[in-house]
């Protein structure tokens, strides 16, 4: 029998091969990028602004600096959610939400939803937020804060309220799963009332009181904070200064 002529054998690839070559040339053809919304808005001729910021699942982040009333950074997949920015004024009251109005689930590798907001300090803000799931930092030390609420199903919040506030100023916070730390100024006078189903309370600089905990300021500074926390299952951990 003649042998085999090797220059003319067939180079065959195996299939597996050749389903993971297309596999990844798809992804990174259709890789899903997040949009990007920037906006700076400027709060006009109020007195007040009510904030409502609502995120259905992400990461948040709050901070203050020279940003008019608000200046948003928004990334997000626009193909399972419609997020939105919309600011009115009546009678001298604004109105400004920040909101996902459909959110859809996605795939594994779908872009996570991240809002940078950064607040002005000169404007008093009435502060809502809802998150469904995610973490969330809120350092609204140096707004004119007038009221503060928090409220999310599932992941970890931390809230900065060292601030010399110009009123007395109530704080609410209401978690299902997830731990919450909370930093309160030594200045003001800071009364705290927390609740939990399954962790630990901590209160770093404050003493038991009946009904919850108090700092060494409390019923005698000009400036009070009223914090309550509702947490289902999480530690609660409050520190002073």
């Amino acid at each position: 029998m003649a042998p085999l002529d090797r220059r003319a054998r067939p180079r065959v690839v195996p299939l597996a091969l050749l389903v993971a070559a297309s596999a990844l040339a798809c992804a990174h053809a259709t890789a899903p990028r997040p949009v990007k919304l920037t906006r700076a808005i400027e709060p006009g001729p109020v007195r007040a602004v009510d904030v409502s910021i609502n995120m259905a699942s992400g990461t948040l982040q709050v901070n203050s600096g020279a940003c008019a009333l608000v200046h948003t950074d928004l990334e997000y997949d626009a193909e399972r959610s419609d997020t939105r920015v919309r600011y009115s004024v009546r009678e001298a009251r604004g109105e400004l939400v920040i909101e996902e109005r459909r959110a859809r689930h996605g795939g594994r590798d779908r872009p996570e939803t991240r809002w940078d907001l950064c607040f002005g300090t000169e404007t008093p803000l009435h502060v809502r937020v809802e998150l469904g799931a995610g973490n969330s930092a809120l350092n609204v030390a140096a707004l004119d804060l007038r009221s503060l609420e928090l409220e999310f199903g599932a992941g970890n919040a931390e809230l900065d309220l060292r601030g010399d506030y110009r009123t007395d100023l109530h704080v609410d916070i209401d978690g299902g799963t997830g731990n919450v730390t909370v930093h309160v100024p030594r200045g003001a006078g800071v009364r705290v009332r927390a609740d939990k189903g399954v962790g630990n309370i901590t209160a770093a600089g404050l003493r038991r009181v009946e009904g919850g905990y108090v700092n060494a300021a409390y019923g005698s500074a000009a400036r009070t904070i009223e914090l309550s926390i509702d947490v289902g299952v999480g530690n609660i951990n409050v520190v002073e200064g």
